[in-house]
């Protein structure tokens, strides 16, 4: 079998199956009869694309030795794509500022990051040592991403959950828990940076103790612990004698 490709641009390659009933790469068989059939199969590959956007039209002639017959493969080589346009101007995924290319944004020289959000006048805006409290430590609390020389903290699964702060360094889930509940319930404090803040009348590391007074006099008195202790959390603690 021969035919008419251009070196460098097609690689061809020939397989049959001739009397041996073998599939093997070859582009011929030997000691043919009169009206013998084979098989052939071919493989076309496209090594590289033509400059020339007229070129990627391709007519492929393939016949066989001593025989005025051809088979002709017409080929449109794959060789453009949308991404070698100008891209989308003053894209909305690029902040509004650069140019959306293949899914990526080209922010040019005025503006640096993934989406162009953050401004190349800002020398610190790519260090990620602005998003550390000190040296030693790490980026975000390892519990965001530095972006513009500011921490992004991560979003929690549970939407009531936050991670908070310059360095994301703060939390409303990692306070004391009475009975699974976060400082002893709204009704009682909230978690602020991973300590409960106790509302007006409760105290305690889980705001579980009453500031009140009450349950720690006697009936029909007026004396705290019977002006023998101190009332806390609720419970009067004696003095020792």
């Amino acid at each position: 079998m021969k035919d008419n490709h251009i070196e460098g641009l097609l690689d061809i390659k020939y397989f049959s199956t001739c009397k041996d009933n073998v599939r093997k790469q070859r582009n011929k068989c030997d000691e043919l009869k009169q009206n013998e059939m084979v098989q052939f199969e071919v493989e076309i590959t496209l090594l590289r694309c033509p400059a020339n956007p007229q070129e990627w039209s391709q007519v492929l002639k393939i016949s066989p030795v001593g025989i005025d017959e051809s088979l002709t493969v017409n080929l449109e080589l794959l060789c453009g794509c949308p991404c070698e346009g100008t891209g989308q101007k003053n894209a909305a995924e690029c902040s509004g500022v650069g140019t959306l290319q293949c899914g990526v944004c080209n922010c040019g020289t005025s503006f640096k990051g993934e989406k162009c959000e953050c401004s190349a006048k800002d020398v610190d805006s790519m260090d990620p040592n602005a998003c550390r409290p000190t040296n030693t430590s790490s980026v975000c609390n390892e519990r965001g991403l530095c972006k513009c020389g500011m921490c992004e903290c991560y979003k929690r699964e549970n939407p009531e959950e936050q991670v908070t702060g310059k360095y994301c360094e703060c939390d409303n889930f990692s306070c004391e828990r009475i009975d699974g509940v976060y400082c002893s319930g709204l009704k009682q404090g909230r978690c602020v940076c991973g300590q409960c803040e106790c509302n007006p009348g409760w105290t305690g590391p889980s705001c579980d103790c009453s500031t009140s007074e009450d349950t720690c006099k006697p009936k029909g008195g007026d004396e705290v612990c019977s002006g023998h202790g101190t009332c806390e959390c609720g419970a009067c603690k004696c003095k020792k004698t």
